[in-house]
């Protein structure tokens, strides 16, 4: 796993694992980091649960939610036919 920048062009470290734990990893849908579920920030939007690996990443989500969650799956979690 490698260290990503923000939109600040600030260098975040990997998240580390715990030697012999296996955790949770979900994929931070701003900046596509792995993070661990288990003390991360999230955010629900349109009845998915979205984890992300700085507050930078969960403000630029919630600023334009739908550049990050992808219409098409926003569309079928609130049962409207896709528009394209």
């Amino acid at each position: 796993m490698q260290a990503h920048r923000d939109e600040k062009n600030q260098r975040h470290a990997p998240p580390t694992r715990s030697l012999g734990l296996e955790q949770a990893l979900q994929t931070d849908p701003v900046c596509e980091m792995q993070v661990p579920t288990d003390g991360a920030l999230r955010f629900d939007f349109a009845g998915t649960t979205y984890f992300f690996c700085t507050r930078s990443c969960l403000a630029r989500f919630q600023r334009d939610p739908l550049a990050f969650a992808g219409r098409g799956r926003i569309y079928r979690a609130m049962g409207v036919q896709d528009a394209s």
